[in-house]
C-alpha cells in the first residue's frame, strides 16, 4: 500500500505539466474527526502538515495527519468548481477525491494499519496573495482494518503560497 501511495504522489506531480501557472503551498490543518469503530462513534482532534500545488482549476495536497492514537498520509486531488459563476478569485468551492494510508491504536481492533479512499468538498477563501483559508468536509472509507469503517471530519486549513 505504501508503494501505491508513492506512485500516486509521483503521478500527481506530472498532472500539472500542461497548466500555465502553478502555485506551491505549505499549510497547517486542524480537523474535528468522527471515527466509526465497531459501530461506536469516537471523536478526535487531528492536526496535519500539508504540502501541495494548485492551478486555476486543480489542486493536489499531501498531508501527514497526527494524533497520539492515529496517523495517516493523505493525497487529495481537488477540482475547483464554478469559478466562472462567482467571477472572483476570493471564494472558490471545490470537490475532491482522497486516498491514503492509515494507522490507528485501538484495543478493540485486531489490525492497526490499512488504507482509505473517499471524497471531500469545501471552500477556498483567499485572505491575500500569499495566504488562503480552506474549510472542508471529508468522508473516508477504511479498508483492511476489521471493525474500522469510516472517518468523517470537518477541517480548517491555512495555506501559505511559496
Amino acid at each position: 500500500m505504501r508503494r501505491l501511495a508513492l506512485i500516486l504522489i509521483f503521478l500527481s506531480t506530472l498532472s500539472y505539466s500542461n497548466e500555465p501557472q502553478e502555485y506551491t503551498f505549505i499549510g497547517l490543518n486542524y480537523s474535528k474527526s468522527q471515527f466509526d469503530i465497531s459501530n461506536q462513534t469516537t471523536n478526535k482532534d487531528i492536526f496535519a502538515i500539508e504540502y501541495g500545488k494548485q492551478t486555476t482549476d486543480y489542486r493536489t495536497t499531501f498531508s501527514f495527519n497526527y494524533n497520539k492514537d492515529y496517523q495517516s498520509l493523505t493525497m487529495e486531488l481537488d477540482m475547483i468548481l464554478l469559478d466562472e459563476m462567482f467571477h472572483t478569485p476570493k471564494f472558490r468551492p471545490y470537490v475532491g477525491f482522497r486516498t491514503g494510508t492509515v494507522r490507528i491504536k485501538n484495543s478493540g481492533l485486531t489490525d492497526d494499519s490499512g488504507y482509505f479512499y473517499g471524497g471531500s468538498f469545501g471552500f477556498i477563501i483567499y485572505a491575500n496573495d500569499n495566504l488562503d483559508i480552506d474549510i472542508s468536509y471529508n468522508y473516508n472509507i477504511i479498508q483492511e482494518i476489521q471493525g474500522f469503517d469510516n472517518i468523517q471530519n470537518v477541517a480548517l486549513s491555512i495555506h501559505y503560497f511559496l
